[in-house]
């Protein structure tokens, strides 16, 4: 591939490039297959591509740190003031009178089970990714809605367990 590629006409380089961007399922699929398939192969290139590029890497690992922390900060932030917003005292609040205080257990729990239908209908629920800061910024930037309270995630799940054995009838 790589020898084929010095000889090729820039037409034919870009043609290949193109080829690969529209197939990236197959090209993908095509180098796992090669990957187990020469697995020794494999990781000598990425053990030389690492001690090529280790400053390279460890710049982008730093960077990527920097960028992870801020953004766990951001996150956090956005949930505490959702959090003292809908749980002044900063609690769990259901109705058998939970003592949870840590905001890494507490959630924000649609009062009336319609969590997933809102969420599509606000089009938060794009390939999964309908909770954490855009869920939290939305709650914020709509002025804090009715119809929402703070659980933790064990009430959470007794209440989902509730819901679904009442709605199969069991």
């Amino acid at each position: 591939w790589r020898f084929c590629q010095m000889f090729m006409k820039p037409d034919k380089k870009k043609y290949k490039q193109e080829w690969s961007k529209k197939n990236r399922e197959h090209v993908n699929a095509y180098n796992r297959l090669w990957r187990r398939e020469h697995k020794e192969q494999a990781l000598k290139r990425e053990q030389t591509y690492r001690e090529k590029n280790r400053e390279k890497l460890n710049e982008y690992s730093r960077k990527w740190n920097k960028q992870t922390h801020y953004l766990t900060m951001y996150h956090q932030k956005l949930k505490e003031k959702v959090i003292l917003h809908y749980s002044p005292d900063h609690k769990c609040q259901w109705k058998e009178g939970c003592e949870w205080t840590d905001s890494r257990v507490l959630s924000v729990d649609h009062i009336n089970n319609n969590g997933a239908k809102h969420l599509r209908e606000i089009k938060l629920n794009t390939k999964g990714r309908g909770s954490g800061s855009r869920f939290y910024l939305w709650l914020i930037r709509n002025n804090f809605p009715n119809g929402f309270q703070i659980l933790c995630m064990n009430h959470q799940w007794i209440k989902r367990a509730n819901y679904y054995r009442e709605r199969s009838g069991k």
